[in-house]
């Protein structure tokens, strides 16, 4: 009912339809309404032209005005409106290099990637459906719509969209559509990192990706521990299950992900051999050298036992140097040393100590470590 209340009395389509215009809800929108589930953006196709469309809303942003996309606001959600069109030959394997508005319908859902993306639904509740896209989703089956060589010679990010759609709803992929993917996997170095890096994540963030191993077909993500991945859905927890071996970090050079998560998960795959999670001082030095978050992911990893790890931090037992209880200054201070480079060596030899010994972390007993070290 609620996603029915998410549709009902849309004020784009009504808008439209009240002006004389064609619109249908399309794409993904129809596909999860027929799954029952959660609907997260709107795609609505129209007759209307770009300009027609401006004209009749008061918040529009010209996201794809040159493909006849228009983003219409209301209610402070976007709605992609798009007027029905037939595209041109493909450049490069991904992009039309023209695109021409139509007058019917069912030429603009023919374009479509997968059967399951191209149902048309009305203010109504009806669905038009030419591809049997309705069949497919009673049977669990991502198939393009007309020839797969021809759809991923057009745009070769559909090879990686079927397999993510796979991920995301546990659909298998039909076996022509499959062997094209085989086929052209090649296309694949025509499509730039940061799409491929998009698809990918959202693949494996999927409700079911570890029933899957398709992304192997690609030669860049053949290396993959799919047997390895965890239910997390931390993205850090994922990438390092999937990557799990020094050898395999190369991937990350690849994706485009920002540097802070590359440099966790570096952390965590160059230590996915530590072994000694039962001994407070082993695992404080870790700690201090990855940090706390990525010590606990490399634990979970591992699949090791957290209740040592759980004590440090509850207890708040120091791990680092901002944690003793004794500055450069105090060293100095007590005449201990005036030496920069000496002060580093002792305060990480009291670092040491403290980790031993937390109890000892006070200044006054800190000063008289500092004689005997």
């Amino acid at each position: 009912m609620e996603q029915k209340n998410y549709l009902l009395n849309n004020i784009v389509i009504d808008t439209l339809l009240k002006n004389g215009f064609e619109a249908y809800f399309v794409g993904g929108a129809v596909r999860d309404y027929l799954l029952k589930r959660s609907i997260n953006d709107i795609d609505i196709t129209t007759s209307a032209t770009p300009e027609k469309i401006k004209n009749l809303f008061n918040k529009t942003l010209d996201t794809g005005i040159k493909h006849g996309t228009i983003t219409v606001i209301e209610n402070n959600k976007n709605y992609e409106v798009t007027t029905f069109r037939k595209e041109k030959k493909y450049i490069n394997y991904r992009h039309p290099n023209k695109v021409v508005f139509v007058k019917k319908v069912k030429q603009d859902v023919k374009r479509r990637d997968f059967t399951i993306n191209a149902m048309l639904m009305k203010s109504d509740f009806n669905i038009i459906d030419y591809f049997k896209g309705i069949k497919h989703c009673n049977e669990k089956i991502i198939k393009t719509v007309g020839n797969p060589n021809k759809r991923f010679k057009e745009d070769a990010l559909r090879m990686l969209r079927a397999i993510r759609f796979s991920s995301q709803l546990g659909f298998s992929i039909h076996k022509n559509t499959w062997i094209a993917i085989k086929k052209y996997e090649y296309l694949l170095k025509y499509i730039s990192k940061e799409r491929i890096t998009q698809e990918f994540i959202k693949t494996i963030k999927g409700e079911y990706i570890s029933n899957i191993n398709q992304l192997k077909v690609f030669p860049i993500f053949n290396k993959l521990y799919f047997d390895k991945i965890v239910e997390d859905k931390d993205l850090v927890l994922l990438l390092a299950s999937l990557i799990n071996t020094k050898e395999n970090l190369n991937l990350l050079d690849f994706l485009t992900i920002d540097k802070n998560t590359k440099n966790s998960i570096r952390y965590i795959i160059n230590n996915m051999n530590f072994k000694d999670i039962e001994d407070k001082v082993a695992l404080k030095k870790l700690i201090n050298e990855i940090g706390i978050v990525n010590c606990e992911k490399l634990l979970i990893l591992i699949k090791a036992d957290l209740d040592v790890f759980s004590e440090i931090i509850i207890n708040q037992e120091p791990i680092f140097l901002s944690d003793l209880k004794i500055t450069g200054s105090d060293i100095i201070i007590h005449g201990i040393s005036t030496e920069g480079k000496q002060i580093g060596e002792i305060l990480d030899l009291l670092l040491i100590e403290v980790w031993k010994y937390p109890k000892k972390n006070e200044l006054h007993e800190l000063i008289k470590l500092c004689h005997v070290l």
